[in-house]
């Protein structure tokens, strides 16, 4: 197997180690997803945290393709086989449906 990277930029993202986890919510179709601040899932919180840090603490298509940079070679991976990464497909869905999260911290 290939070794994956992170995009360009990761390496720079602000610390969120204060975290515990983030909450993203969709109140359109009322789903939620959780990105918990734990080891293995560490580097998915950074960038969510990153891509959230608007004045509305959203992610929308926009937001979505920034972090799908940040998460550099797993997109590939992810695209090929599906829900190997869940949080790299929540951010293709939101680009595939034009969706819109809120991100919570805590």
């Amino acid at each position: 197997m290939a070794q994956n990277n992170f995009g360009a930029g990761f390496a720079q993202l602000s610390d969120c180690s204060h975290l515990s986890q983030l909450s993203l919510h969709n109140f359109t179709t009322n789903s939620t997803h959780i990105v918990p601040n734990t080891p293995g899932k560490q580097a998915s919180c950074k960038i969510f945290y990153a891509i959230s840090r608007n004045p509305e603490q959203h992610i929308t298509a926009l937001e979505a393709r920034q972090g799908l940079i940040l998460f550099g070679d797993y997109v590939t991976e992810e695209r090929a086989h599906a829900n190997t990464h869940p949080n790299i497909r929540v951010l293709l869905n939101i680009i595939k449906n034009n969706e819109v999260w809120t991100v919570t911290p805590s």
